[in-house]
This record gives C-alpha cells, structure tokens and sequence, in this order.
C-alpha cells in the first residue's frame, strides 16, 4: 500500500526533486496487469512533489522458446506500460526504463537449450532459433541476417556481431551468453534511438574523459 510507506512520508519533507525514484514492477510475463501498481505508486508520489523524476522499468522477456519454433516474434510490454502511465499521469516527470531485455537467471535442466539469435526492433523481439541443439550459431546468423527486419548497421556492435557471425568471420557467437550480449547490445541501442530520435541533440557534446 503505497500510502502507508514510510519514505513517501520522508518525501513530503524534502523541499527539492534533484534525485530519481525507480518504480520497477520486477519480470513478468504479463507486465500491463502491473501498471495499476505502478500507476498508485506515481499518483501518491505526484501529490507530494509533481517534479521528481520517476523511473518506471520492468521486463516481460519470454522464459521459453519452444513456442516458437525456429522462428517467432514477441512484442514488447515494457513501451506501452509506459506510454500508458504517462498517458494516465501527465503531470508526473515519468521517464522510461527496462531491464535491456533479460530476465531473471533460472536454473534449466538438461543441458543447454536450442541455440537462438535474438533480433530486437522498437516494438518488439524476433527469435531465430536452431532446428535442435546441433545447429551452429553461423547457420542460425545467416537466416538473422535474411531476415526482413534485419538492419544492415555495423555501428551497432550487437548487429555486427551477428554480421561477422553469419560469415565467419572476426569475433563470432559460439555461446548463449554472447547470443545474451549481442541482444542486449541491439535492444538498448533500438530503445535509446526510440527515447531520443535523431535531431534532438543535446546541450553539449559528450566527451568521455577516462
């Protein structure tokens, strides 16, 4: 009950908003039933100070893939719940979050699964999986790279791994956990250009001192 914590009572006390709170309602297959919660939380929040910064995140990335079969889809629900909580709360400073397309780790019996290379779009993930768990990563890559969403952008280090995958060359996927990274990779930089479309810009150019 978001009424009855403490530190949105701490919150009334502060007489500034230069800090971040993040409402994260956790990995959940059906994350738009969540957005009742989060939306409570963002109301009480709203009546006590209307220019804090709220973080809402989450992920509803699939467990499984045998539903699937060697090729299937899945959109996202991270961008409407939020869409939908900033619809709901216009005065609220709500800024968008997700979990960069994971999920929580699980223990998975019986070896590793079926080898999969993951395609990820603005709305939503493609999964382009082996027909068992005998199918190298090159020939799962080459039907990514055949594949009508493919986006032929090298600057994305994610897509060009998978490039260099499909043809053998350079740095290549051989394991879950590199399939892992080179989704991360396409999915933070497909949800940045969505947050930030291009011809924004920013006050100053980014110069990275380390």
């Amino acid at each position: 009950n978001p009424e009855a914590t403490p530190w949105l009572e701490a919150l009334a006390g502060v007489d500034y908003a230069n800090f971040v709170v993040v409402l994260d309602m956790g990995w959940d297959r059906d994350l738009l039933s969540l957005a009742q919660w989060a939306s409570s939380w963002i109301g009480n929040i709203v009546q006590i100070n209307n220019a804090v910064r709220i973080v809402v995140t989450g992920s509803s990335f699939p467990e499984a893939f045998d539903e699937y079969g060697t090729l299937g889809e899945e959109s996202f629900q991270e961008r409407p719940v939020f869409l939908q909580l900033r619809q709901q709360h216009n005065a609220a400073n709500i800024i968008y979050g997700d979990w960069a397309s994971v999920r929580p780790p699980r223990n998975e019996p019986g070896g590793p699964g079926i080898p999969r290379i993951d395609l990820a779009t603005t709305n939503r993930w493609i999964f382009v999986r082996g027909e068992n768990r005998n199918t190298s990563y090159e020939a799962i890559a080459t039907r990514a790279t055949n594949n009508p969403n493919w986006q032929d952008d090298m600057s994305v280090w994610g897509l060009y791994n998978i490039r260099n995958t499909s043809i053998g060359e350079g740095y290549v996927i051989n394991s879950p956990q590199q399939a892992t990274a080179a989704r991360v990779n396409i999915h933070l930089h497909s949800q940045i250009a969505n947050s930030f479309p291009a011809g924004e810009g920013v006050d100053e150019d980014f110069v990275d001192i380390i």
